[in-house]
């Protein structure tokens, strides 16, 4: 039976989105990131100086921007609420990375609450790739969350009158460094908390082939263990 959870956790630029994006195409799961409803937060709010949400979306923003963590009670003031939704729903999920510990902690104790079966997938890339793959990653603007290798692969998923789009922090290279020393801090401490407060399995993977090769791997795991 598939796992109930698949949290993907990596440096920036090494798929995650994308893999979840053809897990979710797959198998069902609902698509989720944190680091999309933070975006979706800030977008919404940031221009809306009258909103009370304004403040908070301005200081998001800027934590973001630096390549820092959010807070975890902004982090789940944002999404967390939608998660326990999305359960309540026995709805599968596959999460494109959970942005800190606290989350991470938060996730292992809600999959051991609701007595759900999950699989971490630790997907590692060197820094000097992932700048690389960045450097030239655009977005269909109807497609926001599916990244293109190149401007011409994003165009073709444009809608007619759209263009590609680079996000800002794809280009901010003090944030991505600062974003994949926290992962490398932190990833060795995810793996415990998920192995052992969580009913989580793992999978590790090394993102440097092309996105159908990792896909296969992940499958390939899930048939293994008899999860497909």
């Amino acid at each position: 039976m598939l796992p109930d959870i698949i949290l993907l956790d990596g440096p920036v630029g090494c798929g995650k989105g994308t893999q979840a994006h053809l897990l979710s195409q797959q198998f069902g799961y609902y698509q989720f990131g944190f680091g999309t409803e933070l975006r979706d937060f800030v977008s919404t709010y940031a221009p809306q100086i009258d909103s009370p949400n304004y403040l908070k979306a301005v200081e998001i923003e800027a934590v973001l921007n630096r390549g820092d963590n959010v807070a975890p009670e902004d982090l789940f003031l944002v999404a967390g609420h939608k998660i326990e939704n999305l359960i309540s729903a026995k709805q599968k999920i596959v999460i494109d990375s959970a942005k800190n510990i606290e989350a991470f902690e938060w996730l292992a104790q809600t999959a051991k609450k609701y007595n759900l079966k999950g699989l971490l997938i630790q997907m590692h890339l060197t820094l000097d790739i992932s700048l690389e793959r960045l450097s030239h990653r655009f977005y269909a603007p109807n497609l926001k969350e599916i990244p293109f290798n190149s401007y011409a692969d994003a165009l073709n998923h444009c809608l007619t009158g759209q263009t590609p789009i680079q996000r800002s922090d794809d280009q901010n290279q003090d944030r991505i460094y600062r974003q994949y020393e926290i992962y490398e801090t932190n990833r060795i401490k995810i793996q415990e908390i998920m192995l052992q407060n969580g009913n989580f399995e793992f999978l590790e993977i090394t993102a440097f082939d092309n996105i159908e090769s990792i896909f296969d791997k992940i499958i390939a795991y899930l048939e293994f263990s008899g999860q497909a």
